[in-house]
C-alpha cells in the first residue's frame, strides 16, 4: 500500500534472546553479584548480602556524635561501593535526620553503571546517557523499555527499579514489568529467577512488587495472599513527590495484575472483587479500565464472565457514550445484533466525554472503525460534519476519515460527494480558504490527523471520482479525473497506478504514464539515498522504500528489486519499533500488503499469499487488503487447474 503505516502501538512477537547470559548478569552496578537467590524458597523477601550486618553498622555509625567517627564511615562505605547501594538507599528515610542525610549525600556519590557489557545492544542504545536524562526522559525509556516483549528487557527494567532515584520512575519501571503481553507470552520460572537476581537485596516498595511477580509466577496461589498488603502500603507509603493521580494510575495497575493472577487461579469471585476495587478507584477511568479487561484473552473467551462484568456494571456503563458503545461492542461480537444496534443508537445520541460536541464525535466514530464497527463510525462522522462550521479543522478530518473508508468498500460515489462538499465549501468563501491556508502552514491539526493542503484534498476527490467513474464504463471521464488529480498532487503512487491502468489501450497515454513513473521512481530513490546519509527518520525512509516497491509492483519495472525494497521498507520499520513504544505489528499491514504484491508481480505466488494472508490478519477490516488477497488465491487456483 502506498499510504504511510499508522503509529499506534506494540509488537507482541516474543523472542527470549540472551537468556543465559542475563540470568548470569550481575545484579549490581559495580561489578560484583549478590549472593544468589535459593531457587528453591520461591521468597518475597529480599535476601541481604554478605557484608549487610557491616553495611548496617557503618550506617549506624553516621549518626555518631564524633565528627571522625561518621566521616570514616563514610569512606568504608563509598569503598564498599555499589554493593552497599540498598542499604544506603532504604536508610534515606531514617529517622536521625544526621543519617538521612549521609545516605542521601552517599546515593549522589555513587556511580550507577546504567548499561552492562553483557547487554543487548537495544539495551545499551536506549541506555546511553541514561544518567543525564530528566525524569521525563528517563520515563520515557521505561515505557519503551515495556512496551518491548522479549526477555532482554527484562534485567534494565529491574535494574532502573532498583536503582533510579525517582520514585515515579522506579515504580513505573516495575509495572512495566507486569504488562500483560509480557505476562501472557512466556513469562515462567526463568524470569521469575531472572526477577529475583536483578533486584537483589532492593527493599525499595518497587522492589517488592518485583520479588512478588516472581513469586506469583511459581506461585500464585501464594502470591495472591501477599499481593492486596503490598498494593494497600503502595498507597500509603507514597513518596511526596509523587501526584495524587500518578499514584492512582499505578494503584489501578497494580490492582490489575492482582485481577490477572485471579483468573489464573480460577478464583472468579476473587477476580470480580479486585475488578470492583479498580472501578470504585477512579470514576473517570472506569470505562476504559472495563474496555482493557474485555480485550483480555481469558476474559473474552468466557461469555458467562463477560454477561456477569456488564450486569455488574451496567449502570456506570449505560451513563456515558463510551460504556454504551462497549456494551454494543461486545454484544456484537456474541452476535446479539439486535441489542447491539439499540445500544449503539443510544450511544450516538448521548454526549461524548471524549471531547467537546463535533470533537468527541470524530473521535469515537474513529475508534470504532478501528475496530470494525464501520458504520456506527460512520454515523459518528457524518454527524460531527453537520454539527461544525464548512471547512472547520474536524470537517475536513472527518470528511478525509469517511471519503477513505467509503473508498475502502468501493463506495467512490458517496466518497466523491463527501470531499466535494468539503472542497467547494473552502474554495468557495476566499476568506475560509485564506484562513484554512495558513492553518495548513502553521501546522494546525484536527483531533488526529494533520491538516492537508487544499490541493491533495481536491486529488481524493477526483481521484474517488475516477474509481466511481470506472465502475460505470466512462473510461474518458475517468482519464480526465485521474489528469486533474495527477496535476492537483504528483506524488501520489495510487493516482499514478491508476492511470497506468487506464491506459491500457492508449500507447501515447501508456507512455506519458511511465513517463511520470519513471520520475517519480527517481525522486523516491533519491529520498531514499538523503534519509540514508541523515538516518534519523526512519519512518519516512521505510515510507521510501514502500512507495518505489508500490509504484514498480503495480505497473513496470524490476520486480525483484520491488521485492528487496519492500523487505527493507519492513526491516526498517521494525527498527523504528525498536524505538518507539507507540507502534504496533497490525501498524505493518500495509508494508506486507506491498510485500505480497510485490511477489505476486515477480511470480512467486505462494509468498505473495503468505505476506498478503498476514496483512489481512493484522488488518481484517481493510477490504482491499481482502480484495488483493482473493486475487491472489485466484490466481493459484487458476494456476493449479492448468497444470502449473
Amino acid at each position: 500500500m502506498a499510504n504511510s503505516p499508522r503509529s499506534l502501538v506494540r509488537l507482541l512477537t516474543v523472542c527470549f534472546v540472551s537468556m543465559t547470559a542475563m540470568v548470569a548478569a550481575t545484579a549490581d552496578t559495580g561489578g560484583t553479584a549478590d549472593a544468589p537467590m535459593p531457587r528453591a524458597t520461591a521468597s518475597h523477601e529480599p535476601q541481604p548480602f554478605p557484608d549487610s550486618r557491616r553495611v548496617a553498622t557503618l550506617i549506624n555509625q553516621l549518626g555518631s556524635r564524633r565528627f571522625v567517627a561518621r566521616r570514616e564511615a563514610e569512606r568504608q562505605l563509598l569503598e564498599i561501593g555499589m554493593r552497599a547501594f540498598d542499604q544506603i538507599d532504604a536508610a534515606v528515610h531514617h529517622p536521625d535526620p544526621e543519617i538521612s542525610a549521609s545516605c542521601r549525600y552517599l546515593i549522589s556519590e555513587l556511580t550507577v553503571r546504567w548499561t552492562r557489557r553483557d547487554d543487548p545492544p537495544q539495551v545499551k542504545s536506549l541506555l546511553d546517557g541514561y544518567a543525564h536524562m530528566d525524569e521525563m526522559e528517563r520515563l520515557s525509556i521505561v515505557y519503551k523499555l515495556g512496551a518491548r516483549p522479549e526477555a532482554w528487557a527484562v534485567a534494565p527494567l529491574c535494574r532502573i527499579c532498583r536503582y533510579d532515584s525517582s520514585p515515579m520512575v522506579s515504580r513505573q519501571a516495575a509495572i512495566e514489568l507486569m504488562r500483560a503481553d509480557k505476562y501472557e507470552t512466556g513469562y515462567d520460572v526463568a524470569v521469575a529467577r531472572l526477577l529475583r537476581d536483578q533486584i537483589g537485596s532492593s527493599v525499595r516498595p518497587s522492589s517488592e512488587w518485583v520479588r512478588l511477580l516472581a513469586l506469583q509466577l511459581e506461585d500464585p496461589q501464594r502470591a495472591v495472599q501477599l499481593w492486596p498488603a503490598a498494593i494497600d502500603r503502595a498507597a500509603k507509603e507514597s513518596d511526596d513527590t509523587l501526584e495524587e493521580q500518578l499514584i492512582a494510575t499505578q494503584q489501578a495497575d497494580l490492582l490489575r495484575n492482582l485481577a490477572r493472577v485471579e483468573l489464573q487461579i480460577e478464583d472468579r469471585e476473587g477476580f470480580l472483587a479486585v475488578i470492583d476495587r479498580i472501578m470504585a478507584s477512579s470514576d473517570r477511568a472506569s470505562i476504559y479500565e472495563l474496555q482493557r479487561l474485555f480485550e483480555w484473552d481469558q476474559v473474552a473467551a468466557d461469555t458467562q464472565l463477560v454477561d456477569l462484568l456488564l450486569a455488574r456494571h451496567q449502570q456506570s456503563l449505560s451513563e456515558s457514550k463510551s460504556g454504551l458503545y462497549l456494551m454494543a461492542r461486545i454484544r456484537a461480537d456474541q452476535n446479539q445484533i439486535e441489542v447491539a444496534n439499540e445500544l449503539a443508537d443510544q450511544a450516538f445520541s448521548k454526549a461524548s466525554a471524549m471531547g467537546a460536541g463535533a470533537e468527541g464525535r470524530v473521535a469515537t466514530g474513529a475508534d470504532l472503525m478501528d475496530e470494525g464497527f464501520l458504520e456506527w463510525g460512520r454515523r459518528e462522522l457524518f454527524a460531527a460534519i453537520d454539527e461544525v462550521p464548512a471547512g472547520s479543522d474536524v470537517h475536513v478530518e472527518a470528511a478525509e476519515m469517511l471519503g477513505k473508508s467509503l473508498h475502502d468498500e468501493l463506495r467512490d460515489k458517496e466518497a466523491t460527494e463527501v470531499m466535494t462538499k468539503l472542497t467547494t465549501a473552502l474554495k468557495s468563501d476566499a476568506d475560509l480558504l485564506k484562513d484554512y491556508g495558513r492553518r495548513v502552514r502553521t501546522n494546525g491539526r484536527g483531533v488526529r490527523l494533520s491538516l492537508k493542503p487544499i490541493g491533495e484534498l481536491e486529488s481524493w476527490q477526483y481521484y474517488f471520482q475516477a474509481c466511481h467513474l470506472k465502475t460505470t464504463g466512462d473510461k474518458e471521464g475517468q482519464w480526465q479525473a485521474l489528469e486533474r488529480a495527477a496535476n492537483l498532487d504528483e506524488g501520489n503512487a495510487d493516482i499514478l497506478i491508476a492511470m497506468y491502468h487506464a491506459s491500457d489501450d492508449n500507447p501515447e497515454r501508456r507512455k506519458m504514464v511511465m513517463d511520470k513513473i519513471h520520475e517519480r521512481c527517481r525522486a523516491v530513490e533519491q529520498s531514499i539515498n538523503d534519509l540514508a546519509n541523515s538516518g534519523h527518520n526512519k519512518l519516512e525512509w521505510s515510507n521510501a522504500y514502500n512507495e518505489w516497491a508500490w509504484l514498480v509492483s503495480n505497473t513496470e519495472g524490476d520486480y525483484d528489486k520491488a521485492v528487496r525494497y519492500s523487505h527493507k521498507s519492513i526491516e526498517i520499520f521494525h527498527q523504528f519499533i525498536a524505538e518507539e513504544s507507540l507502534v504496533t505489528k497490525e501498524d505493518t499491514a500495509g508494508l506486507l500488503d506491498t510485500l505480497g504484491r510485490c511477489y505476486f508481480s515477480a511470480g512467486d505466488i505462494d509468498s505473495a499469499i503468505k505476506y498478503q494472508s498476514l496483512a489481512v490478519e493484522y488488518e481484517p477490516h481493510m477490504q482491499v487488503l481482502r480484495r488483493q488477497l482473493e486475487e491472489f488465491e485466484a490466481a493459484k487456483a487458476n494456476k493449479t487447474a492448468h497444470g502449473g
